[in-house]
């Protein structure tokens, strides 16, 4: 149930910035906005280097989102 909770947060995290990113793209050059959005990606990944068992949930969260 944990599991589903974690991915749950994330996935309504995605579904609320959609919108903000679509408004975004609208008024600014989207390749920029892609850029961002990557460089974003790229940042939460790296954080994922450092999970091990003891690993505070609130990190995984912040890597998530």
């Amino acid at each position: 149930m944990t599991a589903g909770l974690i991915l749950a947060i994330s996935t309504i995290f995605m579904a609320l910035m959609s919108t903000v990113s679509g408004k975004l793209s609208d008024k600014y050059d989207s390749r920029k906005i892609a850029s961002i959005g990557m460089m974003i990606i790229t940042l939460s990944l790296f954080m994922f280097i450092f999970l091990d068992n003891n690993t505070c949930i609130y990190y995984l969260l912040l890597g998530l989102i």
